[in-house]
């Protein structure tokens, strides 16, 4: 009929768009090993200050700044929630940015120069108002962390958005996130082996607690961080090519295909990926936080380990991400975050009977401890945002009846394979003359699946939601537990509480983060997607 031609009419011209329109810099492939190495560089700088402000910010702020634990929690909510707000906002924003330099690389430029400028302002007294009233100097440091913190949140998401377009075989994006986590890892281990050798050797000379006189050590700590990471960033700019998405972008195709923004929330999987990528981060980055806390207050360990422990949980970590790519590849997604999760339950049990060490073979045990916290929010972390990509890469469009997949299926310009629950297969050339005849089940609305073509225009906003769920959390809870803080005075001992905080919080976020992963078993339609492929399968089959 009349319709049905003008429909085959618009999906051969929008076909014929996108074989003209395919980037032209996109990787076919594999990426080069040299090119993933530049590309896993792009965040070093973020990681850097990362772990300077997750696992040192309360530390810095109580013990060196004399600020009470409440304010100094307050610190870590403001920064929390302005890289929450602006997450989402910068990713719709990447998505949409036209620039000859690349859409990401552009928003990741500039996300660092607002972190140049500001990370070491907050790492440092007030200056010339250390006598300014309380108001002012909240302020003060309040303004820098908001910047430093959209900063932060523009290089990140647009980072994070560049993996699935410059990779599309599933596994190829878990070693792209292995790699970029590998990274991480590497300035994590940079920072506290600075910082362990710094007050190492002059911890003692300003007794056996951080206090007002160890500031220099973490303001000069920032400084190199900084220094360090413009270097870092200039080699990812100079190497990682983004692929052009310009001409793509402006098809029939990709406005006719491409996910709006606002349809993620219609799907179900989205929310429990988010929530598995949340708790995860709640986990890794609660323990981060007081991991050196529970060493000072908890442990009795002299200021050394509050770099020390840290370290070597990281270096652990480093050595677990060359396993974490094998492990999803050979026993899937869900098995290897089960198996990081019997990891972590067995370090937080670790933890919780420990007492201060009396011997070398009692601290040996806090260490164990520390590490196998170190491989199971490794394994945790990288899983999830694997999770995150293949929610991009693989997108369920719903509300497509198979008499349309049919006809949408008829015109796609390279050779495809239809595959169902119940084993009919259909030939590709007889679609345009069949499809009138369907019988009328054959109308039911179901899923689509469209490989690697039509959700990573939005991924940049996908990845700005997680991320906006994983801060607002994090802020939230280490806002409440600063707030329900025992002790106001730095010179009081709470290691009874921080040995509850460091085991029962990152437990209960790992609890959430199961009971999401078992319903996104159950919710997936389809298990495994071949490249060039177009599958179609319902919720009630794959149960079935």
């Amino acid at each position: 009929n009349k319709s049905t031609a003008t429909m085959n009419s618009t999906l051969d011209e929008r076909s014929l768009a996108v074989n003209e329109t395919e980037p032209s810099h996109a990787y076919q492939g594999k990426l080069p090993f040299f090119r993933r190495l530049t590309f896993g560089v792009g965040h070093f700088f973020n990681d850097m200050c990362a772990s300077m402000w997750f696992s040192y910010l309360i530390v810095f702020y109580h013990f060196v700044l004399g600020i009470d634990n409440s304010l100094a929690g307050t610190f870590l909510l403001i920064g929390q929630i302005a890289d929450a707000c602006a997450t989402p906002v910068i990713g719709y924003l990447c998505d949409n940015t036209r620039s000859r330099y690349g859409r990401r690389k552009i928003w990741h430029l500039a996300g660092t120069a607002m972190v140049v400028v500001s990370f070491f302002f907050f790492w440092h007294h007030c200056l010339d108002c250390q006598n300014a009233p309380s108001r002012f100097q909240i302020l003060y440091f309040s303004s820098f962390i908001v910047v430093f913190q959209v900063g932060w949140a523009a290089v990140q998401i647009a980072h994070l958005a560049l993996i699935p377009e410059l990779v599309s075989d599933e596994n190829d994006r878990v070693g792209l996130n292995a790699i970029r986590y590998g990274f991480t890892i590497i300035s994590s281990i940079a920072v506290y082996g600075v910082m362990w050798g710094l007050l190492l050797r002059y911890g003692a000379l300003t007794g056996g607690k951080i206090n007002a006189q160890d500031e220099w050590i973490f303001s000069g700590t920032a400084l190199g961080i900084i220094g360090v990471g413009i270097v870092f960033t200039l080699v990812f700019h100079l190497f990682t090519n983004e692929p052009s998405s310009t001409q793509q972008q402006n098809t029939e195709m990709a406005r006719g295909l491409s996910k709006a923004w606002y349809t993620w929330f219609l799907s179900p999987q989205f929310y429990l990926v988010a929530i598995i990528y949340m708790t995860t981060r709640l986990v890794v980055n609660f323990s981060q936080v007081y991991t050196p806390l529970y060493v000072l207050d908890t442990l009795l360990l002299d200021k050394a380990n509050v770099a020390a422990v840290p370290l070597a949980t990281f270096v652990a970590s480093f050595v677990t991400t060359v396993a974490v790519q094998h492990m999803n590849k050979i026993i899937g997604r869900n098995i290897t975050y089960l198996v990081a999760l019997v990891v972590l339950a067995g370090s937080l049990i670790l933890l919780y009977y420990q007492k201060p060490p009396n011997s070398t073979s009692e601290v040996i045990g806090v260490y164990e401890a520390m590490v196998l916290l170190g491989i199971g929010g490794t394994i945790l972390y990288v899983t999830s945002l694997s999770m995150v990509a293949d929610l991009i890469g693989f997108t369920v469009v719903r509300h497509l009846s198979l008499k349309t997949f049919l006809i949408i299926s008829s015109h796609i310009p390279h050779t495809t394979h239809t595959c169902t629950r119940n084993s009919h297969t259909h030939n590709s050339h007889s679609h345009s003359h069949a499809h009138n005849s369907l019988p009328s089940h054959m109308h039911t609305p179901l899923p689509l699946f469209l490989p690697h073509t039509h959700t990573k225009g939005s991924s940049a906003f996908v990845y700005g939601v997680m991320s906006f769920a994983d801060k607002l959390f994090n802020g939230l809870a280490v806002q409440i537990a600063q707030a329900l803080h025992p002790c106001t005075d730095a010179r009081q001992n709470c290691g009874t509480y921080y040995r509850q905080l460091l085991v029962f919080v990152p437990a209960g976020a790992a609890l959430v983060a199961l009971v999401s992963l078992i319903l996104l078993a159950l919710l997936v339609t389809t298990k495994k997607h071949c490249r060039g492929t177009v599958c179609v399968g319902s919720v009630e089959e794959d149960q079935a």
